[in-house]
């Protein structure tokens, strides 16, 4: 008896020997998985760690710095900054959305939001957001339990309709306006939760900040337009935050670093010199609740444009003056929609005055106003007519079709097909000089039958010997003027024209007075610069001089001048020149525009000796979005384009203009409108009498 109890204590004791043992080795092995564990969360693996909590806690982030001051030639602030209040959100790294949405319903309550602008989308996702039961309810068991969770919110999206957004209040729609704006862009930049936002609201958050983890107030900056000649179209626009980059050039800014929602220039020379305006930007570290700035920014450098401000604002009220009452009280103007204007430095390209204006209706009083559209001058061609008879002349002269003094017999001339061409009299015996002066069409169809190997027309001759050659004759010599080419205008979308696609005998003849191919009021102005210089045709530009950031003008320090960009010298005996000029002369004194430079007791000009050209063109009436326009019987309308072209003083250009007045008038006999005379007379008094002015102070 006694051994069977001792066999079984023995028994026993074994089993629990060997559960002690196993219970040991499964220690052992546990320890020995925790340690290798360990040693690769703290040694192999500790970077890895070490990095993902850093970027659980830690971002970097950027603030905008105010973009650079833009300034007429006389240091006049046409482009400015002005601080505003805003109210920002930087989200911590991975923060929930939930929590987003529940730091928006508490701003909701603090300040007040535009919600005009929530779209159609916006108001159904915030429905699902608000009841999402509702939501659900607009759907079948089978399509919840069949769809994947992107189509059955598009089915419910679907499905709500407008009775179902009433049910949004305005705070719901507050916190989404809210909402979208902390969410619309990255990390990197502070989303503007409000622009311009109340003192009053900026001291409400203030007050409220611990309870908005990532909501801060501080101060941005808006551009403002401080001088007479407000925001022009000259200057572009700049975008907002909400908008941020702009979709045509997304990849562009991104390739450059720009965060989504930057804002950066999207035209002219807001866009077009971004580099300089936009200054470099703050950087910051953000760790936990503690932001660390890395790197000061500064504000972006100042343009000095070639603009003169004064200049500029002059010529822009008599244009308006001009245009407005032309198209009120003249029974022939009924067509009149625009005109345009430039004014160039001919000894350096600088562009001193550039003015565009367009007739619209005023939506409240119906009556007729003039809009500034200065980006016409460069953006839009026209058909300017004789303005452009002395790059003809010259071209003759070159070719040996036309020599000094030269006579031709100025009468209708008759082709075989019986048409007939003519100028706007017959002027019989006419010299170069007064071809120009008294607008001979016949002498430069004369002399363009000569260049392409009929010297001696006769009426009904045969044009079949005609050397089309011509066309390239004359538009490589227009071009050396500018005229078909580009002016190097330092602005975006410069048109240089249209060629006309006719290229026959007929069109040739026309293309020598300037009724074939199409200019614009840059390239007409750029034209008379290269004459009033002899033949140097430099490059317009509209930025003149670069300054690093200041906070006052006598703190500016230049960092880079201007430096004229020449293009191209005509290379061509001072003789032609000289008979050009005094051609041009001769024009405003007893030619096509002594009418109106030469006849007014309180006219002033001939002081200064002034040189130009008139212009006339037939073209056919067009509506403002550039369709025919047609009379009851079904015909075009034909109109004249009047232009001109002018420099002074002759013998020393400080300025060359260009005026285009597009569909100036109907055709009719005898008919000549005084408005582009006017103008251009009006102008050049103006540049010399604010310089009169200044000489004086």
């Amino acid at each position: 008896m006694f051994k069977r109890w001792y066999d079984k204590i023995v028994k026993i004791n074994r089993s629990l020997v060997f559960r002690i043992t196993l219970l040991k080795a499964f220690c052992l092995i546990a320890f020995f998985l925790i340690t290798i564990q360990l040693y690769q969360v703290q040694v192999t693996n500790s970077q890895v760690y070490i990095d993902f909590l850093g970027a659980d806690s830690t971002a970097n982030l950027q603030r905008n710095m105010p973009r650079g001051i833009i300034t007429d030639r006389n240091s006049q602030v046409l482009v400015g900054n002005e601080a505003v209040n805003i109210i920002t959100f930087q989200p911590t790294p991975n923060m929930p959305t939930q929590e987003v949405w529940d730091i928006a319903e508490t701003l909701a309550e603090l300040i007040e939001m535009d919600i005009e602008g929530l779209t159609a989308r916006e108001l159904k996702d915030l429905f699902i957001t608000v009841y999402p039961d509702e939501a659900r309810a607009l759907m079948t068991d089978d399509e919840f339990k069949d769809l994947e969770d992107k189509d059955y919110y598009q089915l419910q999206l679907e499905r709500i309709e407008d009775h179902h957004l009433e049910r949004l209040t305005e705070k719901h729609k507050i916190t989404q306006a809210i909402f979208l704006n902390m969410n619309q862009g990255t990390n990197l930049l502070a989303n503007t939760v409000k622009n311009n936002a109340s003192t009053e609201e900026i001291a409400v958050v203030s007050e409220n900040l611990a309870r908005l983890p990532g909501v801060d107030v501080g101060v941005d900056w808006e551009r403002i337009y401080p001088s007479d000649i407000g925001n022009s179209q000259i200057f572009g626009q700049i975008t907002s935050h909400e908008g941020g980059l702009p979709a045509s050039d997304l990849d562009y800014f991104r390739a450059l670093g720009y965060e989504r929602n930057a804002r950066v220039g999207r035209s002219q020379i807001e866009r077009n010199y971004e580099d300089l305006l936009r200054g470099p930007q703050s950087h910051y570290l953000v760790e936990n609740e503690n932001t660390t700035l890395l790197v000061e920014g500064q504000p972006g450098f100042e343009l000095a444009l070639t603009l003169d401000a004064e200049l500029q604002v002059a010529v822009s009220d008599l244009v308006e003056r001009e245009l407005l009452n032309t198209r009120r009280n003249e029974s022939t103007a009924r067509y009149l929609q625009e005109a345009y204007v430039v004014i160039l430095n001919p000894n350096t390209g600088e562009v001193l005055a550039m003015v565009g204006k367009t007739i619209g209706t005023d939506e409240n009083t119906g009556q007729l106003v003039a809009h500034d559209t200065p980006l016409g001058t460069f953006q839009k061609a026209f058909t300017v007519g004789s303005s452009i008879k002395s790059a003809s002349l010259l071209t003759g002269y070159q070719q040996g079709a036309t020599t000094l003094g030269r006579v031709r017999y100025d009468r209708p001339l008759t082709f075989i097909d019986n048409t007939t061409k003519r100028s706007w009299t017959q002027l019989n015996n006419v010299n170069d000089i007064r071809a120009l002066y008294d607008s001979s069409n016949i002498y430069f169809m004369l002399q363009t039958l000569e260049m392409a190997g009929i010297p001696n027309f006769s009426d009904r001759m045969p044009l079949g010997n005609f050397d089309l050659n011509v066309w390239d004759t004359y538009r490589r010599s227009f071009a050396n003027f500018g005229l078909g080419s580009s002016t190097g205008i330092d602005l975006l979308g410069e048109s240089i024209g249209m060629r006309d696609p006719e290229r026959t005998a007929a069109k040739a003849l026309d293309f020598s007075i300037g009724q074939a191919d199409t200019y614009t009021t840059m390239q007409l102005a750029q034209f008379a610069a290269t004459i009033a210089t002899n033949g140097k045709r430099f490059a317009t530009q509209i930025v003149r001089d670069l300054y690093l950031p200041s906070n006052t003008q006598e703190e500016q320090q230049l960092l880079q001048g201007f430096t004229p960009r020449l293009l191209n010298v005509i290379d061509a005996d001072q003789s032609y020149w000289d008979q050009i000029h005094e051609g041009h002369r001769q024009t405003l004194i007893t030619g096509t525009g002594a009418a109106r430079f030469n006849n007014s007791n309180n006219y002033r000009l001939g002081q200064y000796n002034p040189a130009g050209k008139t212009g006339t063109a037939q073209e056919t009436a067009r509506d403002e979005d550039g369709r025919n326009l047609r009379d009851a019987s079904g015909e075009l309308i034909p109109v004249h384009n009047r232009t001109f072209i002018g420099y002074a003083p002759i013998n020393d250009p400080e300025i060359a203009i260009a005026v285009i007045v597009p569909q100036n008038e109907t055709v009719s006999v005898n008919q000549s409108s005084p408005m582009s005379l006017n103008i251009s007379r009006e102008a050049m008094q103006a540049y010399f009498d604010i310089q009169e002015a200044r000489n004086q102070d």
